[in-house]
């Protein structure tokens, strides 16, 4: 057993250090060295290799919908999970399978797991223009709403900071559950108490 334990630690480290060269090359990665590492991490279930092999997918798989249940699969198992990794995976997910999310429920499912993680990558795709503020789904932010109010205040306060950046942008967003949180949501107090954070343990 203990064997078994040391053989598939020392698999995962050469796993890790082939996906870190991958993504400082350019060259074209095979399939079958991309299944073989989608493979190691889905025995691990670690999110610092999800989110790696979601930018090489990007990169050499772009928008190729066959690779769109992976990532996907990912985001919700991150958001079950509470990840501290589910806002970097949001964005990627967001980046490179928009379709896959706007036109699911998996997302309302992930903001039910995990809100703060979902409103964080949201975020960070709304900052990038890789997601324009009219393209969110209405869903999301009710939603977010409605599922923040009994969460911690830290929680709260990072979506109210992404519903107010959103309607500020786009001011025919409307969100009816968001208007008591954004009552007294000013800038100011915004950033001081909700700067989103970002994890970077593998969770």
């Amino acid at each position: 057993m203990e064997k078994g334990k040391t053989s598939e630690i020392a698999t995962f480290l050469r796993t890790v250090q082939e996906v870190r060269e991958a993504l400082r090359g350019e060259g074209p990665v095979s399939e079958e060295r991309l299944r073989a590492w989608i493979q190691v991490a889905h025995r691990v279930r670690d999110g610092w290799l999800y989110v790696q092999l979601a930018q090489l997918l990007i990169r050499h798989r772009p928008h190729d919908p066959a690779w769109a249940p992976v990532v996907v699969g990912w985001l919700l198992e991150a958001a079950q999970r509470r990840s501290l990794w589910m806002d970097h995976l949001v964005y990627w997910a967001l980046r490179g399978w928009p379709a896959a999310l706007l036109h699911s429920a998996i997302p309302l499912m992930c903001i039910q797991f995990h809100p703060r993680g979902f409103a964080e990558g949201l975020w960070k795709a709304l900052q990038a223009g890789v997601l324009r503020p009219e393209a969110v789904p209405a869903t999301w932010l009710e939603y977010l709403v409605k599922v923040s109010e009994n969460r911690p205040a830290g929680d709260r306060a990072v979506v109210r900071q992404v519903l107010e950046a959103i309607q500020k942008s786009e001011p025919s967003a409307r969100v009816s559950a968001a208007s008591p949180e954004l009552a007294d949501a000013s800038p100011n107090r915004l950033r001081a108490e909700a700067r989103p954070q970002i994890g970077w343990a593998a969770v």
